[in-house]
C-alpha cells in the first residue's frame, strides 16, 4: 500500500491550500514517480524505469528527457541552478545544464552508484548512496569526495539540510553535521527504530520516519 500511494500522490497537484488534489496527466509509462522537483516554471519528475518527464503546464502533459541519461531509475532530483542533477538506482549522478534536454554522467570519485538522495547548502551538493554513505561536491558535480568520518552506517537513504547543518537518514539511525559533512554525530535520542527512512526540515523542527512507520 505504501508504493501505490506514493505513486498517486506524486501524481497529483492542489491548486490552493484548502481545495482538493486534482490528477496530473501523467507522466505516464515510467512507472513510480521516485521524485519531483520544480524550478518555479517548469515541473521535472523522476521516474522508475523511465527517466525523467518535464512539464510547463501545470502537469497536464509530459515531455520525457532521456538524452545521455543511460540509467533510467531514478532515485532523486535537485536543482543547483544552472544545473539539473539527477541520482539514479546503480548508475550514480547525472547532470543537466540545458533543462534537462541532455544529461552527462558526473561519478568522479563516487565508488557507490545507488544514489538515493541528493541535497543542496550553501555552495555544497550532497549525495547519499546505499552502501557508500556520503558524497561531497564544492564544482557542481565535477568531482566527489567521501565525507563519512563519525557516521555509523553507510546506507544512507535520505538527506536533508537546515541551515549550515546537513542530517542523514540511515539504516542506524539520524546522523548529524555541523561542519559540511567532515564528520557526522548521531543523534537518536527518541527514536523507536534504528532504520530511518525519510527525514525533512520545517520550521526548525526535524521530522523522520523510522522502519515502525512512526513520526
Amino acid at each position: 500500500m505504501k508504493v501505490i500511494s506514493t505513486v498517486l500522490i506524486s501524481f497529483l497537484i492542489s491548486v490552493s491550500v484548502n481545495s482538493q488534489w486534482n490528477q496530473c496527466g501523467g507522466p505516464w509509462g515510467g512507472g513510480s514517480v521516485n521524485a519531483l522537483v520544480t524550478d518555479g516554471y517548469a515541473l521535472f519528475a523522476g521516474t522508475y524505469e523511465g527517466g525523467v518527464y518535464i512539464s510547463t503546464n501545470l502537469c497536464v502533459t509530459w515531455s520525457q528527457r532521456n538524452s545521455g541519461l543511460s540509467n533510467l531509475s531514478i532515485n532523486s532530483l535537485i536543482i543547483k541552478s544552472p544545473y539539473i542533477f539527477a541520482g539514479t538506482y546503480s548508475g550514480g549522478i547525472f547532470r543537466s545544464s540545458d533543462y534537462a534536454a541532455s544529461w552527462q554522467t558526473v561519478n568522479s570519485g563516487i565508488n557507490n552508484l545507488n544514489v538515493m538522495s541528493m541535497v543542496v547548502s550553501g555552495n555544497f551538493i550532497y549525495a547519499a548512496s546505499y552502501g557508500g554513505g556520503v558524497f561531497r561536491s564544492n564544482n557542481n558535480g565535477n568531482s566527489w569526495t567521501q565525507v563519512n568520518s563519525g557516521l555509523g552506517s553507510l546506507f544512507v537513504r535520505k538527506l536533508e539540510s537546515s541551515g549550515t547543518r546537513i542530517f542523514a537518514a540511515t539504516e542506524g539511525g539520524v546522523y548529524r553535521s555541523s561542519n559540511n559533512g567532515n564528520t557526522w554525530t548521531a543523534v537518536n535520542n527518541g527514536i523507536p527504530a534504528s532504520a530511518v527512512f525519510s527525514i525533512v526540515h520545517s520550521n526548525g523542527v526535524i521530522y523522520a520516519s523510522a522502519w515502525t512507520s512512526d513520526l
